[in-house]
């Protein structure tokens, strides 16, 4: 089972693999905010998706897991300079330092991991992800209301290096920078990628401005799209990210504009 966990809505996703074939099984949206699940009266809240949940699938299914994703604003991505450190408390340490310095946030309220990346200059930096404590306990306890114990919570732009790294999209440069958007109702992820590694990963809401920031792009740059195909991104004439057959959806024979539509849900269980 996929739960996308989204500003405005969530989507729950059924997906099967029979061999080496998958099956989008049922896909339901549920007009919910996210923030409402998180709020002081999340507990009527959350029983209310349950209740939806519980009636558009089948709960007697046995699960091989609940996977969780996310990307939005309160998800915090930064980069900062490499202090050469191996020790985990000093590379945490500078990271909340980073932080601290440009967002006035309780930092105990967050989970941190974080990662070695090099960017186009070869600089090797610090990528530290900041997850909100209580996004996490909420993917805990809808995980176990619905009584599946293997539990993932993955971020979106993870999920898209992973598949880098596994090498099921071609067509990404290993030297320059490629552009990998995702394109959701509201909004995009906009992401850098570089030598099989995200280097960015930012958020942008749909208007003019963005349309003409992406056209500009598109101009010099390699860029490609998945998720939602809408007149947002028609409009723009960009590229679909170009994935391996191994990924294909089969609901309908193989049809590759379904795939691009599921590949985060496709990368969290590949």
């Amino acid at each position: 089972m996929i739960i996308g966990l989204n500003n405005n809505y969530l989507e729950v996703i059924s997906l099967s693999q029979i061999r080496s074939k998958f099956y989008i099984e049922t896909h339901n949206i549920y007009d919910m905010k996210l923030n409402l699940l998180l709020s002081k009266d999340k507990s009527h809240y959350k029983q209310e998706l349950l209740n939806k949940i519980r009636k558009d699938i089948d709960i007697n299914k046995n699960y091989n897991g609940i996977f969780f994703n996310i990307q939005n604003e309160q998800i915090i991505i930064r980069n900062i300079e490499n202090i050469k450190s191996k020790k985990q408390n000093h590379i945490i340490g500078l990271i909340k330092c980073q932080i601290n310095q440009y967002m006035p946030i309780d930092l105990q309220n967050y989970s941190i991991k974080y990662k070695t990346i090099k960017d186009e200059n070869k600089q090797e930096l610090i990528q530290g992800i900041l997850v909100p404590k209580n996004i996490i306990n909420l993917c805990l306890d809808l995980s176990q209301e619905l009584d599946i114990n293997n539990k993932h919570l993955n971020i979106d732009f993870d999920i898209l290096e992973r598949l880098i790294k596994l090498k099921l999209i071609n067509g990404l440069h290993e030297d320059k920078i490629s552009y990998i958007i995702k394109n959701r109702k509201d909004d995009l992820i906009i992401n850098a990628t570089y030598n099989k590694q995200v280097i960015e990963s930012h958020i942008r809401i749909k208007n003019d401005r963005t349309k003409a920031y992406l056209e500009n792009l598109c101009e010099s740059n390699s860029v490609y799209y998945y998720g939602v195909k809408d007149k947002f991104i028609e409009e723009i004439h960009m590229s679909t990210l170009r994935i391996k057959s191994k990924l294909n959806i089969h609901n309908n024979g193989n049809d590759k504009e379904i795939t691009t539509k599921y590949i985060s849900a496709l990368g969290m269980i590949i």
